[in-house]
């Protein structure tokens, strides 16, 4: 068997007496997937994101606007990142990238939560302190 190469193709001579001469060709292919479009368009925005909504953690837990806007606007830039904005193919399993976008859903939508948990708790605090009398209580944000 002789074979004769060009570039990335092969064409390769094969003889095999009962069968007769012929040609055989032979292609190789090289793929190479271009990774920093997906770290700069999806992995490193989304942590971003996910950096940005727990700030709110150092927010003071009277200040309820700052809290509330914070964690809407990164549920709402997570959910542009669920969309993937046409960007990646449309296949019917999970990729590695849905996977992450949607642990990172959770764990934006998780501090969201939490505040509405330490809001809820901070007011029955409130609530049952104000109840005992000549008692006043001012939260320091400690």
């Amino acid at each position: 068997m002789s074979s004769v190469s060009y570039g990335y193709a092969t064409i390769s001579i094969c003889l095999f007496p009962a069968l007769g001469v012929f040609s055989e060709p032979e292609a190789t292919f090289i793929f190479k997937r271009r990774l920093m479009f997906y770290v700069y368009g999806f992995y490193l925005p989304i942590t971003l994101v996910v950096l940005l909504s727990w700030i709110s953690f150092w927010i003071d837990p009277e200040s309820t606007p700052a809290r509330v806007s914070l964690g809407v606007i990164t549920i709402l830039a997570m959910g542009n990142f669920l969309h993937g904005g046409g960007a990646t193919p449309n296949v019917s399993y999970a990729t590695a990238l849905d996977v992450y976008v949607i642990t990172c859903f959770v764990f934006v939508f998780a501090s969201l939560m939490e505040y509405a948990a330490v809001h809820c708790a901070l007011t029955k605090y409130q609530e049952s302190n104000m109840n005992e009398v000549g008692s006043f209580v001012v939260w320091s944000g400690v």
